[in-house]
């Protein structure tokens, strides 16, 4: 199997990003978000307790004691968490943070060109 970061099955170490001399035990493995969605979305519909909306645009997003309230262009939504697959630049992450973003930022600028035979 050859990808993008290794030509070893095994991948390769990356270095920790707050220690340069320490690796972490985890291969690094190419997957591109296509790739991603397609077994995150087989999963959550084998699970009946899961709804998946797409292209629901959020009004405006607040957790009470026990769960979120999510109001959509379609209505309504009352959950016990919401999950937020719209970026570290989407709505979301301006609800929930503020706006606020902390980490380590941009770790890496890549392309992915998916082509459908």
């Amino acid at each position: 199997m050859e990808t993008l970061t290794s030509t070893s099955p095994q991948g390769v170490l990356l270095p920790a990003l707050d220690d340069e001399t320490a690796v972490t035990p985890a291969p690094r493995v190419f997957l591109t978000q296509h790739m991603l969605l397609r077994v995150l979305q087989h999963k959550a519909r084998s699970m009946r307790e899961i709804t998946l909306r797409y292209n629901c645009g959020i009004i405006s997003l607040a957790q009470h004691e026990r769960k979120v309230i999510a109001q959509t262009i379609f209505g309504k939504i009352v959950a016990d968490y919401c999950v937020g697959c719209d970026g570290a630049s989407g709505p979301t992450q301006k609800y929930v943070t503020g706006g606020k973003k902390s980490g380590y930022g941009v770790l890496t600028k890549s392309m992915t060109i998916a082509f459908q035979v």
